[in-house]
């Protein structure tokens, strides 16, 4: 659960000496970093999608060193250790910041019209990124966004991403060091980034568990098994299964958002609030929807998230993919149903003996089974009209939201772990998805694919205060 709006503190040139200090703290005592980027390009791979994955990273490493990032979305999440102080003692009390950083590159970089079409669609303000984005030379250590990227990846925190293996590439050419030529020697790179080193014994990595590893999203969802695996999807299914899980009294998440900055302090302007409301069908747990808004929605969105057809005129609605989720779920639980009371008039006697199914079997029907007899039920339902949602990611906070949404999202699929250790698995870490490839792209790092001497320099100064890090949140002396 957490508050129907989610408000995201936006840090650019005007206020990033003010709000400076306040930023570092707030990085460095998280114990979850969910990190987004938005970028001015991502280069075209359509034809590279049945080619060797080294050709694919050729290209990426071409658009990493050709385009800018145009803003960090950073979401902070705080476990509290006063969970149970309501006496709900399967409530995971957890608070959080979110912010969203406007960049550019100090240099020429490239801006592809495929991405202004997007961001403009999305509600992205140039004039505002223009006027005051933090600029930034690649690579330069001296500059504040190299140094809070540092900061994250010593700060012994879980960092957690969606479909991370472009914003890996970016982070790494823009804010630490050259992008290595060889697929192979930049799985080495982040394998240091997010690889708690032996120096940690293995009777301290019990408590250690997830702190300073890596996480996607994108892949978790899928390893749960999820109809699909966009970020918006995997946010709003979630959101939904943690209220349906508090109402059942399981385990779930609390969120409440933390906006204090202490001396520093935040002014109206420095705060954007995102709507997060759930759909009122949801709320009513009233699925009649009418058929043609069941007949409306975008076959190639709802699998995808996107959809590349010139002014479609099918609904690109999330909540209403779910909706009809729900309704199909709903329609499955009624034939169970009569199947059951059939079957016990039937015969008296197998009363005794039936159980109904247990709630959580019911909430995790196969949603990966195809919709059956849909058309025959669908066309005598006259229900009511679809009634949208107010929630969005538009506008130049999208970054910042959209890390949120990560983070929330891998946190509530990590919940009982979460409940029962305090951190993340870590059997689900240092693993990433990507196109082009069947199986996930594990950080590993290769004897014969060695990080560049640079990055071990670089490196060696930071991995020491990661451990430090690592080892007070995991209370190891």
């Amino acid at each position: 659960m957490f508050d129907e709006t989610v408000p995201v503190i936006e840090i650019n040139r005007l206020n990033l000496d003010r709000l400076w200090t306040y930023l570092q703290l707030s990085v460095k005592r998280a114990d979850f970093i969910a990190v987004d980027l938005e970028l001015s390009g991502l280069g075209n791979f359509s034809h590279l999608r049945d080619k060797p994955f080294q050709e694919r990273y050729a290209r990426i490493r071409e658009s990493v060193q050709t385009r800018s990032i145009l803003s960090i979305g950073l979401a902070l999440f705080y476990l509290e250790k006063g969970r149970n102080e309501t006496g709900d003692e399967k409530v995971i009390k957890m608070s959080c910041r979110v912010f969203n950083i406007t960049t550019m590159a100090a240099r020429p970089f490239t801006v592809e019209p495929a991405a202004l079409k997007f961001l403009s669609k999305h509600g992205f303000d140039f004039n505002k990124l223009i006027e005051t984005a933090i600029p930034y030379e690649l690579k330069n250590l001296e500059n504040p966004l190299c140094q809070l990227w540092e900061t994250v990846l010593f700060s012994g925190a879980s960092v957690i991403f969606h479909n991370g293996f472009l914003d890996l590439a970016f982070l790494y050419n823009h804010l630490f060091c050259e992008l290595p030529e060889q697929v192979s020697n930049f799985q080495s790179c982040v394998c240091d980034w997010f690889e708690n080193p032996e120096i940690i014994s293995e009777s301290d990595k019990e408590r250690v568990g997830g702190r300073g590893l890596f996480y996607d999203n994108k892949y978790i969802a899928a390893v749960d098994g999820l109809q699909a695996t966009f970020l918006e999807y995997v946010f709003r299914k979630y959101q939904r299964m943690n209220l349906n899980e508090h109402k059942a009294g399981r385990i779930c998440l609390d969120i409440k958002f933390n906006v204090q900055a202490g001396k520093n302090k935040l002014i109206e302007d420095d705060i954007d609030f995102v709507d997060c409301t759930m759909s009122a069908q949801f709320l009513r747990n009233d699925f009649s929807i009418n058929k043609e808004t069941l007949e409306s929605i975008c076959d190639h969105y709802s699998s995808n998230g996107c959809c590349k057809t010139i002014n479609c005129q099918k609904a690109h609605e999330v909540d209403l993919i779910l909706d009809i989720e729900c309704y199909q779920i709903q329609k499955k639980q009624n034939k169970q149903k009569r199947k059951h009371e059939h079957t016990t008039k039937d015969n008296p006697d197998s009363k005794a003996k039936s159980r109904p199914l247990p709630s959580s079997i019911v909430q995790q029907i196969n949603e990966d089974e195809e919709m059956e007899e849909t058309e025959s039920t669908i066309s005598d339902n006259s229900g009511i009209s679809y009634e949208k949602t107010h929630f969005s990611t538009r506008g130049c906070h999208r970054a910042g939201m959209d890390a949120f949404m990560t983070g929330f999202g891998t946190l509530f699929s990590q919940r009982v772990h979460i409940f029962k250790n305090g951190t993340l698995d870590p059997k689900l870490a240092n693993k990433t998805t990507s196109p082009g490839l069947e199986k996930p792209l594990p950080f590993i790092r290769s004897t014969y694919s060695p990080p560049s001497e640079r990055h071990q320099e670089l490196w060696d100064f930071l991995s020491r205060k990661k451990i430090e890090a690592v080892k007070m949140k995991s209370g190891i002396q």
